[in-house]
C-alpha cells in the first residue's frame, strides 16, 4: 500500500497570533490527512507562541516547541506531533525566517513543503489537489494555488496574467500612467485549466522537496518583498517548471502582518530587494541601477518632505538602501 506523501507545511508569525490561529483553522479542517504544520516565530513581543501553544492545547492538538538553533539537531517529532512551533528568536524576515521552517520539514522527509502566509485560509481540498497535481505532472518544482484576495467586496481572484512574467526594470523607473498595459498570452489561456507560470507568489508557494536540493532555500539577502521573484529565477536557471493550479484555493487578507511595519519601513525593505533582484539576478548594467538608485532616492525625499514618518527614517534609509548588505 502506498503511503501518501508528506506535506508539511510553513507558516511564519510576528506578533499576529489570532491570524496565524485562524489560518492553522483552516489548516485542521483540510481533507489531506499526512500534513505537519510548522510556526516559526520572528521574535514575537507579544506572546504568540504562548497563546498559539494554548489555542493547540484547547484544540487537543500534540504538539512541541524549541528554538531555531536546535533545528538542525532534532530529528523525530513523534507520530501523534501535528504543530511544531519554533522560537526564530528575532525578526529574521520573511527568507531567513522561513528557511528555519524549511529546514525542520526537510530533515523530517517532507515530500512537499507548503510556504504559507499567516493572513491566508486554505480551502479543505487546496492542499490534496496540488499534492495529486503533484503526483500527475512529476516536473513540477513548485505550484501556486488560486489566490483569492479580500477586498471590501469580499473575495476576488488574484488574476495569474501577471504572474507569467518577471519584473521589468523600465516598470521601476517609468511611472505607471506612462505605461500601456501589454496583453499576454495568459488571456488566451483558461483560467480553470493548470498552466505553466514564471513565478508563484509568496503568500502560497508548494514547493517538492528536491527542488530545494537543487537551486537552494530563500535567498537570505533580502529581509522583504522580491522573495517569490528571486526564487523564479533560481528555478528558471535550473530549467525547473512552476504551474499555476487553479483547483487550490487559498483566500488572503494580503498585509495583516505588514501592515504593523511602518510605511518608511516597508519602502526601504521594498527598495532593497529591488535592486539586489536586478543587480544579481538580472544582470542589469550599472547605468540602470545607478538611474534606479537616482529615482528611488528622489522618491524617498519625496515622502520624507509631505510625511513625518518617512523624514524619522531618512538615516536608516541611507545606511540600509546604500551601506548595508543584508539585514
Amino acid at each position: 500500500m502506498n503511503k501518501d506523501p508528506v506535506v508539511c507545511v510553513v507558516v511564519l508569525n510576528w506578533n499576529n497570533a489570532a491570524v496565524t490561529i485562524r489560518c492553522l483553522e483552516s489548516l485542521l479542517m483540510s481533507e489531506y490527512s499526512d500534513l505537519h504544520l510548522v510556526i516559526c516565530d520572528n521574535g514575537s513581543t507579544d506572546a504568540s507562541l504562548d497563546r498559539i501553544e494554548s489555542w493547540a492545547q484547547v484544540r487537543a492538538i500534540a504538539c512541541m516547541k524549541f528554538d531555531k538553533e536546535d533545528v538542525l539537531n532534532h530529528y523525530g517529532s513523534g507520530p501523534d506531533v501535528r504543530l511544531t512551533l519554533i522560537q526564530n528568536g528575532e525578526n529574521l524576515g520573511y527568507a531567513r525566517g522561513n528557511n528555519v521552517g524549511i529546514r525542520f520539514a526537510l530533515r523530517h522527509a517532507a515530500d512537499y513543503v507548503l510556504v504559507l502566509n499567516n493572513d491566508t485560509t486554505v480551502s479543505p481540498t487546496a492542499i490534496a489537489n496540488l499534492v495529486t497535481f503533484g503526483l500527475m505532472y512529476p516536473d513540477a518544482a513548485l505550484m501556486a494555488p488560486k489566490i483569492m484576495q479580500a477586498t471590501a467586496d469580499g473575495y476576488q481572484v488574484s488574476e495569474p496574467d501577471g504572474w507569467l512574467r518577471s519584473p521589468k526594470l523600465s516598470a521601476c523607473l517609468i511611472p505607471a500612467w506612462l505605461t500601456l498595459r501589454i496583453a499576454t498570452s495568459a488571456e488566451d489561456v483558461s483560467k480553470e485549466l493548470p498552466f505553466r507560470i514564471y513565478y508563484a507568489p509568496g503568500c502560497a508557494m508548494m514547493f517538492h522537496s528536491e527542488t530545494f536540493a537543487q537551486v537552494g532555500l530563500f535567498d537570505e539577502m533580502t529581509f522583504l518583498y522580491y522573495e517569490e521573484f528571486i526564487m523564479a529565477e533560481k528555478l528558471k536557471r535550473a530549467n525547473l517548471i512552476t504551474y499555476y493550479v487553479p483547483d487550490a484555493v487559498v483566500n488572503h487578507l494580503h498585509g495583516a502582518t505588514t501592515s504593523k511595519i511602518t510605511p518608511a519601513h516597508k519602502y526601504i525593505h521594498a527598495v532593497k530587494s529591488q535592486k539586489y533582484y536586478f543587480s544579481q539576478y538580472q544582470a542589469t548594467c550599472w547605468l540602470a541601477l545607478a538611474a534606479l538608485s537616482m529615482k528611488v532616492t528622489f522618491a524617498y525625499l519625496y515622502r520624507a518632505i509631505r510625511d513625518p514618518r518617512y523624514r524619522r527614517n531618512l538615516m536608516f534609509f541611507f545606511r540600509n538602501y546604500y551601506f548595508s548588505a543584508a539585514d
